[in-house]
């Protein structure tokens, strides 16, 4: 029996000898033929392939000589052209000087290349080498292979200002017909065209003894290469002995693989939130890392769905999503809210895969993932940010219309400060910011005593709101207030003073904030302390009523889809055709009267009506131009910029629908746009995104041209008040001269409002005004 095993084992031991000395012969083939290709066919190709690497970086070095060598060139003309006509010489004078040097100028290592020059009516007018070609049409030159040398040149010069250009031409003191390439740049502020190229043939000189040499190491690889593969055949007879050792090799290579393979999996469990499901959704596996952040331990998820730990604030369509994806065999990335063991929420950024075997079938799902909820916080903090007026801490208009509409019952207190703006004219906006600032401190330290919250929302407006609505406790708490305003003084230049302010009070559930503004307003009129707005009675007058309706009205008209934009078009002074479309908002009540935006937007900006309308006109502004190939703009104001909710759908929908490049933000310029640094890190969101920016009513009195240069616009609306003076006020028209002598340096286009008259089209075309 052992004689037997032996044999056997013998036997099992020779097969599988033989069988590893066959696949070493066929390893030894495989190599020399591998060895074959690379000498006779990869090196072949491989100085095929760098020749044309080197013909390329050839073509592009001499590209960029030859453009910045025209560019120059250019730049010096219209520098030495500007200084010619300062000096009153005539133009055929200054034609001679701005020629006399290029004629004999010449660049390049052999000092091959030279300039030539043609205006913009297609006239050669400087052609150093072929003289005779001075004075003639470039549509009469025909290149030697047909082609109207004319065409070429205005076809590459099309609506640009350089360009460059390729086309067959004949090589000086040669007669040899070669391709050339040439870079063309208009002179600025000239009619003049400069010119200069090279020629192909260049490197055809250049590469010819790299060409021969590299042939040359060919061969010999190639016959080396036969050597090579000789010596081979010998030696794979001698290499099939060595197949144990190789075999001993393969397997440590395999041990150190799945060695390797155990790390990963250790770093992922150490890194990452890791499961694994059968394809039912069944947990199978679950690492350390899950059971500690979720708090849930294995024997609680194995063997459950894995849904065990959605979260209901996650939307069903998601997971929909989420099981299309993975079971049709691809991978799912996303971010979802899961619920912990204790009820409590976590965010995970979450990857998983499908798992299959060797014919494709799913057997099974692996997720990864990593806790990002310190990250989503963060960013909700961020967001924050932008509801937090920079100057107090305190909050601003935007949280405080989020507050109200998430308070069951809200009271709203106004506090303006009398004589502020004129305490920032006599000692600066410093101390107007640090009268704020304690402002803010003592409004701060009201509402800790009186469970209220403070925010500033106008530029010296500031604002308390409250949970209750009993008027004879807002009454006291009103004393209250003024008592602190009257008693606790702020700091001016090192001296204490007393402000005085006024009080606007108003308790009439979601509209608070607008019968506040209208007690306010009283306040304010008959000279009281504070006014306090009693919805029984008509004390605030006639205003209350009307706002009420207003408000409704918006609301009916939102809910029937009566919001709606409409479109003034803005045509070019050039071609009188029309370029671009101005979004503008527009809502019927319901009388069918179509209401204009300065009958509501000031009153809708103190409710949720105001954001709800402007998401309506983003989306129907988009929509509508989705499918045309017009420019349009659609306007945003200071509030709109700092909400992430806006400018977030405004970004998504324009990728979505497309429209980059045609759409513009037309930021209507108010007073606050003046501390714009928070609006101009958005505003640099939007145009990273493809959107277009406008400013709307440059000149209104906010405007300085610092201005326009933080914010880069591509369009500036010049304000109403300057354009309808134009034809009677010097000084409206000494002010659209600067204002066009500027935005032409910078390259901003300009657009005039309210042009009424073909008289006022045509003065406004004659200064330069680009559309109107």
């Amino acid at each position: 029996m052992k004689i037997l095993k032996y044999i056997e084992t013998e036997r099992k031991r020779r097969s599988v000898s033989d069988i590893s000395i066959i696949k070493d012969v066929i390893m030894g083939l495989i190599f020399i033929c591998f060895t074959m290709i690379v000498v006779y066919i990869f090196l072949p190709s491989l100085h095929r392939t760098e020749y044309r690497e080197l013909e390329k970086q050839y073509l592009s070095e001499q590209n960029l000589i030859v453009r910045q060598t025209v560019t120059n060139a250019a730049i010096r003309m219209s520098q030495l052209n500007k200084v010619l006509i300062d000096s009153n010489l005539k133009e055929e004078e200054i034609t001679a000087i701005l020629f006399d040097q290029l004629r004999t100028e010449r660049y390049g290592i052999n000092n091959y290349g030279y300039f030539f020059v043609y205006n913009t009516s297609g006239v050669m007018v400087l052609h150093p080498i072929l003289s005779d070609l001075e004075g003639q049409d470039l549509n009469d030159i025909v290149t030697p292979d047909g082609a109207n040398l004319g065409k070429l040149f205005s076809e590459a010069m099309e609506g640009r200002n350089h360009n460059y250009v390729e086309y067959i031409w004949t090589v000086p003191y040669k007669a040899l017909k070669e391709k050339k390439t040439s870079f063309l740049m208009k002179v600025p502020d000239t009619d003049l065209i400069i010119g200069s190229g090279f020629y192909h043939s260049d490197l055809e000189i250049s590469l010819l003894n790299y060409e021969q040499v590299s042939k040359n190491v060919i061969i010999k690889y190639q016959r080396m290469g036969f050597l090579f593969i000789f010596i081979c055949f010998v030696l794979l007879f001698i290499l099939s002995f060595l197949t144990s050792i190789r075999i001993r090799r393969t397997e440590n290579i395999l041990s150190r693989n799945v060695l390797e393979l155990e790390q990963y999996k250790r770093i992922l469990d150490e890194s990452s939130l890791v499961s694994q499901t059968n394809p039912d959704g069944i947990i199978t596996y679950l690492n350390d890392a899950f059971c500690e952040t979720t708090g849930y331990s294995r024997e609680e998820l194995i063997g459950k769905k894995h849904n065990i730990e959605r979260h209901p604030d996650t939307p069903l369509e998601t997971f929909r999503g989420l099981w299309g994806t993975i079971t049709e065999g691809k991978v799912w990335h996303g971010i979802l809210k899961n619920r912990k063991a204790d009820g409590s929420s976590y965010f995970k950024s979450e990857t998983i895969m499908p798992l299959t075997d060797e014919t494709g079938r799913i057997e099974g799902y692996i997720s990864s993932g990593q806790d990002i909820t310190e990250l989503i916080e963060k960013r909700r903090e961020l967001e924050n940010v932008f509801k937090t007026d920079p100057v107090t801490g305190l909050g601003n208009r935007a949280r405080l219309l989020e507050d109200i509409e998430n308070t069951d019952v809200p009271c709203i207190v106004l506090i303006d400060i009398e004589g502020f703006s004129d305490i920032n004219q006599s000692f600066g906006t410093s101390q107007g910011d640090s009268i704020l600032s304690q402002m803010a401190l003592i409004l701060a330290d009201f509402c800790g005593a009186n469970d209220a919250k403070a925010y500033r929302i106008y530029a010296d407006t500031f604002a308390l709101l409250r949970t209750e609505n009993e008027t004879r406790e807002s009454s006291a708490c009103l004393d209250d207030l003024k008592k602190r305003l009257d008693e606790v003084p702020v700091i001016l230049e090192g001296s204490p003073i007393n402000l005085i302010s006024r009080i606007g009070f108003a308790s009439c559930g979601k509209e608070s904030f607008v019968y506040a503004d209208l007690a306010l307003k009283q306040a304010k009129r008959t000279k009281q302390r504070f006014f306090i707005y009693n919805p029984d009675t008509d004390t605030a007058g006639p205003d209350a009523v009307e706002n009420l309706r207003m408000l409704e009205q918006i609301r009916q008209a939102l809910a029937e889809n009566r919001v709606y934009p409409v479109f003034q078009p803005i045509v070019s002074t050039a071609t009188k055709e029309i370029v671009k479309y101005e979004c503008l908002l527009r809502f019927k009540d319901s009388d069918g009267n179509e209401q204009y935006p300065a009958a509501f937007i000031e009153l809708s900006k103190k409710t949720d009506l105001y954001k709800k309308m402007t998401m309506r006109m983003i989306e129907q502004s988009i929509s509508i131009f989705q499918d045309l190939s017009y420019q349009f703009s659609i306007n945003l104001t200071i509030e709109d910029l700092l909400d992430t909710d806006v400018i977030n759908y405004l970004v998504t929908e324009t990728r979505q629908k497309n429209v980059i490049g045609r759409i513009f933000a037309e930021i209507v310029e108010t007073e606050e746009l003046r501390d714009f640094e928070r609006a101009r890190e958005i505003i640099g969101k939007l145009q990273q995104s493809g959107i277009g920016i406008a400013i709307d009513d440059f000149g209104s009195g906010y405007s300085n041209f610092e201005y326009l240069l933080k914010l880069n616009p591509q369009y500036v609306k010049i304000d109403q008040s300057i354009t309808q003076n134009l034809l009677s006020d010097p000084r409206a028209r000494d002010i659209l001269v600067s204002i066009i002598l500027f935005t032409r340096k910078v390259g901003i286009k300009t657009i005039a409002e309210y042009v009424d008259s073909a008289q006022l089209f045509k003065e406004l075309k004659d200064l330069g005004v680009d559309y109107c």
